[in-house]
């Protein structure tokens, strides 16, 4: 299981260029919230993870926190690739939704 911390770990590889190639990432049924997938969309939005194309986060904890700073990185234009987004149980609200549909 990753939990905040163990993802902020992976963030800071990922910014550091590892992994820059990465097409699909399935992070599901873990652990992380909030804390964790901002330190991880924080290098998306750096332009870590630019070949990016499939993302799951299923059964996280983000909850809306987390899913705006995964929308920063799209507004940031730094997943153009992402076609695929596996959102399903991560704990948002019906606005953090449609803010999704915004981006």
């Amino acid at each position: 299981q990753i939990g905040n911390e163990g993802l902020t770990v992976f963030a800071e590889a990922l910014g550091k260029g590892a992994l820059a190639h990465l097409y699909g990432l399935d992070m599901g049924h873990n652990d992380f919230g909030a804390t964790g997938m901002s330190a991880f969309s924080e290098v998306l939005a750096e332009g870590a993870l630019p070949c990016l194309i499939e993302l799951n986060i299923q059964v996280t904890m983000i909850g809306n926190q987390g899913m705006i700073a995964l929308l920063d990185a799209v507004d940031k234009k730094a997943l153009n690739d992402l076609s695929i987004l596996n959102l399903y149980e991560i704990g948002i609200d019906d606005a953090a939704i449609s803010s999704l549909f915004k981006a």
